[in-house]
């Protein structure tokens, strides 16, 4: 029994000889730090970590380095341009520190004419070879993959380019500043679209391309369709509702104001605007060179919700010009009278030149 009670003291001191070290690494292990709910808390004797002053300019760029807006840098607490480093935003190029419009390199004046209530004037626009350049590389193909594009998309796609945007919206702030009547500013865009010269050598030489309604402005001349989609943008941004007439199998555009419904083409709640050359909204041409008349009917291509535009009174000059243009070459003094006054008022031409000039 003595033997016994010897080896189990034994054992148990060969045991607590093996078990107590490794208490003793453990509590090593924890002596600087206590796990709480699975964080570690720094105990006071740990070594705390010096804080470091991390220097920022005002909109939050580090020193010495560039800005997330382009061209600009932080040196030394300030925010400086600095393009040589930092680059420039897409379309734009560096002059200098500084960053130009890659659009901007070589401007000319366009003046574009037009005659309101009787009265000639005209708007000048700088217009920039880069961008016709840039829009006129783009491509006009469209791929079924699977669903062709719609043909408001394909239009739409023409109106709402994005680079061409601001520089057509200078045109249509020009337009306002002549006056801040709303229906003088829709005439004054309409007026002057159709002034714009038909393309028709390209359209004979069947070279066109379908210009951008900015190339429009650029080259100051465009066929049917190219007009229709610059007018639709004008009379969009003016705030009137739009819509454009396509009859493909004439092949050929007009422009659809938003008007009462009585004066409106077909009942469709827009007015017919023809772009081709100066001539009264609302007044539809008998006969086209090479097309003829406009028999189909047309596809309505909305562009825009947006006022509704009275046009009443060009509807009763429009009624009045077919009335006397049913009479024959040989007016009476009156209707002469009466012709050669709307011919005035809408500066249309006669034989290629404008009526009173």
């Amino acid at each position: 029994m003595i033997k016994k009670i010897i080896v189990m003291t034994i054992l148990l001191f060969l045991i607590g000889c093996v078990i107590e070290p490794r208490e003793e690494i453990q509590k090593e292990n924890v002596n600087d730090t206590q796990i709480q709910a699975g964080e570690v808390i720094v105990k006071e004797s740990a070594v705390e970590e010096k804080s470091v002053d991390i220097r920022r300019c005002n909109d939050g760029t580090l020193y010495n380095e560039c800005s997330v807006q382009k061209p600009y840098y932080c040196l030394d607490g300030n925010i400086i341009k600095k393009a040589s480093v930092c680059g420039c935003p897409k379309n734009q190029i560096a002059s200098y520190e500084n960053c130009v419009s890659a659009f901007e390199i070589t401007p000319f004046e366009q003046t574009f004419t037009y005659t309101l209530n009787g009265r000639e004037n005209s708007i000048s626009l700088t217009v920039y070879k880069e961008l016709n350049d840039f829009l006129s590389a783009k491509p006009r193909k469209y791929y079924c993959n699977p669903e062709c594009p719609s043909s408001r998309e394909i239009e739409m796609k023409y109106i709402d380019n994005t680079e061409q945007k601001p520089y057509m919206k200078k045109l249509v702030s020009k337009i306002k500043s002549k006056t801040s009547d709303k229906k003088e500013q829709a005439r004054i865009a309409i007026a002057l679209v159709q002034r714009i010269p038909y393309a028709d050598t390209e359209r004979r030489n069947n070279a066109l391309t379908g210009r951008y309604p900015y190339e429009v402005l650029f080259d100051n001349r465009g066929v049917c369709g190219e007009k229709s989609l610059l007018l639709a943008f004008l009379l969009r941004e003016i705030g009137y509702g739009v819509s454009l007439f396509h009859y493909p199998e004439e092949k050929h555009m007009t422009v659809g104001l938003k008007c009462p419904l009585e004066y409106s083409y077909q009942e469709s709640g827009y007015c017919f605007i023809e772009t081709v050359e100066p001539i009264i909204p609302t007044y539809i041409p008998s006969k086209y060179v090479d097309i003829g008349s406009l028999d189909s009917d047309p596809e309505i291509i909305q562009v825009s919700e947006g006022k509704t535009f009275d046009i009443s009174e060009e509807y009763s000059d429009a009624r009045e010009l077919k009335r006397i243009n049913s009479i024959g070459l040989v007016l009476q003094p009156k209707d002469y009278a009466i012709w050669r006054d709307l011919m005035k008022k809408y500066g249309i031409y006669v034989r290629g030149r404008l009526f009173f000039r």
